[in-house]
């Protein structure tokens, strides 16, 4: 084979490598989070200790050098202090929901969110959709409306608490 072609073989196979892990790493934490949410229904506690072990991690890693992590200012803090509150909310409200919803109501609600967004995109950016795309779009709504109209798992607390989700989500 080519190097070339061994090349963009390589690269392929990377991304391929990647996306599956991101893939089964994300379908595991809803999963996960679902499952302890069921039995130990404390978000502020499940969020303090998996964004805490985030933060054990990094700094670990930043010592053995595995990471590059630059010194902590006041100005850091200040500038993502936003963002890093809503995405807490993000978090605390997904934790609430899911007790109450099937995980594939959450993903339901993230293709909304997704919706939501493109609004954002082209209202405040400026950006055009193609006809496939606008169309895309329809079809993740009408999906969306199809599958809540005949969710046989649908509870009022858990819809509210993955509304508010997908809306701080759409924000953030």
């Amino acid at each position: 084979m080519a190097d070339g072609k061994y090349e963009e073989t390589a690269s392929y196979m990377r991304t391929l490598f990647w996306f599956g892990l991101f893939t089964i790493s994300s379908a595991g934490m809803v999963l996960l989070n679902k499952l302890i949410m069921t039995r130990f229904p404390f978000p502020a506690v499940l969020i303090f200790a998996q964004n805490g072990g985030t933060i054990v991690f990094q700094l670990v890693g930043t010592q053995l050098g595995i990471f590059d992590m630059k010194p902590w200012r006041l100005e850091h803090f200040k500038k993502w202090s936003i963002a890093a509150v809503l995405f807490v909310c993000v978090l605390g409200t997904s934790l609430m929901a899911l007790p109450h919803i099937a995980v594939a109501t959450t993903i339901v609600f993230r293709n909304l969110g997704t919706f939501i967004v493109s609004f954002g995109d082209a209202a405040i950016f400026g950006k055009q959709f193609s006809t496939q795309m606008k169309l895309g779009l329809v079809i993740m709504f009408v999906g969306s409306v199809v599958y809540t109209s005949f969710d046989a798992n649908f509870n009022a607390l858990g819809y509210f608490w993955i509304g508010a989700n997908t809306l701080l989500w759409a924000l953030s």
